[in-house]
């Protein structure tokens, strides 16, 4: 069901791990640290009011931080347990082409002016090449590549964790390789290399109520044929890496877009609007409190965990850790197809009991690595 995987198992896992740790310590005044579950249920409307709280909360609830966990990810395939420490952050844009004062006929004055679809079709085609490479100048600025050849090799190891063929057919597709790319050099496209795409384009503006109820008599009959809508709108994805700067690269798309739509010479106009800007995030695999969740994972499934990245985006991540000055885990519990945010979402039973024990163990592991940081006498507090 709808949230079983994302988010709702792993937050009772949480609870009833903190719940046995409070039973084996002999109550919660004898737990090795504090501990504070910030449970959030807006993320899919922006998390309005998350980085408020947050904030507000920082010296009070949240003060002392030493570690901060998210269960919100998943493994890279079925059997081995995972350590995300990286995300790629999100752009997302609209290209606006507009006009006509209305909607015209195609019979009447098809052929007699620049149509704006036209235009805006034409702009988005110069923003790829056939093998997905973003052709806009500065689009991979920032991005260490030696240390993506590096990754590459070490991804090399996580073959066997994935069935490419049944990955392809969780996508509907035939085949995800062309072979001319390694197995990790796909996993470096989905994580480490920034992305562009077009995912949606569509007649009016798509963000007024107007535009949007007058759609219907694009969608019926033979009149769908005959209208050449005034204005359009193309919806843009953009990926990015922690080591490059999002504000650099929406002046790079601007600023391609822009020249491309010069070269038309339409009597159009264009415009860019920045929707939204969530950060890339990227933690330090090196740091104790990674080993930490390594040795717990280990000591509850029976195998060291992989370290993998996820190309998708959490803003969230990199708020907690800015506001909290602390370091994020995200220590997923669910399988590659587990079906987050989609039908037939859930989560295995062994999962859920297990993550459960892993994050008990880890509140042990990380009162350990703490009572050598500290003295006896100074408590800390642990995030989820």
């Amino acid at each position: 069901g709808r949230g079983t995987m994302d988010n709702k198992g792993p937050i009772l896992a949480w609870i009833f791990a903190v719940k046995e740790l409070i039973d084996k310590c002999g109550g919660i005044g004898r737990l090795p640290m504090n501990i504070a579950l910030f449970v959030e249920g807006e993320e899919e409307n922006g998390s309005g009011g998350f980085k408020d709280t947050l904030v507000s909360s920082a010296g009070n609830w949240f003060k002392n931080t030493a570690l901060i966990v998210i269960s919100n990810t998943l493994w890279i395939g079925k059997d081995r347990p995972c350590i995300t420490y990286g995300m790629r952050g999100m752009i997302t844009l609209s290209v606006e082409v507009f006009g006509p004062e209305r909607d015209l006929h195609s019979g009447n004055e098809g052929g007699v002016l620049n149509e704006p679809m036209t235009d805006l079709v034409r702009i988005l085609s110069s923003l790829l090449d056939s093998d997905n490479n973003v052709l806009v100048p500065g689009f991979y600025d920032g991005v260490d590549f030696e240390k993506v050849k590096k990754k590459i090799a070490v991804f090399e190891s996580l073959k066997d964790s994935i069935d490419m063929d049944k990955y392809a057919q969780s996508l509907g597709l035939d085949s995800v390789s062309d072979n001319s790319r390694s197995f990790a050099e796909l996993l470096s496209k989905k994580w480490l290399i920034p992305t562009l795409s077009i995912v949606e384009i569509r007649s009016g503006d798509g963000d007024q109520a107007e535009d949007r109820a007058s759609q219907h008599h694009y969608c019926f009959g033979p009149t769908k044929f005959s209208v050449i809508p005034h204005k359009v709108v193309g919806q843009v994805s953009i990926r990015f890496v922690a080591s490059q700067d999002p504000h650099k690269l929406v002046k790079a798309v601007e600023a391609h877009i822009q020249g491309a739509f010069a070269k038309l010479k339409s009597s159009n106009k264009v415009r860019v609007a920045v929707h939204n800007i969530g950060d890339a995030w990227e933690g330090d695999e090196r740091h104790k409190m990674y080993e930490a969740a390594a040795n717990a994972m280990k000591a509850c499934w029976g195998d060291t965990p992989l370290y993998t990245y996820e190309g998708g985006t959490m803003p969230v991540t990199s708020t907690l850790e800015k506001v909290l000055k602390a370091p994020a885990l995200l220590l997923p519990m669910g399988q590659s197809t587990d079906n987050p945010h989609l039908a037939n979402e859930r989560i295995r039973s062994v999962n859920l009991f297990q993550g459960k024990n892993v994050m008990r163990t880890l509140i042990e592991e990380v009162a350990g690595v703490l009572q050598t940081q500290k003295s006896e006498n100074l408590r800390f507090d642990l995030s989820v």
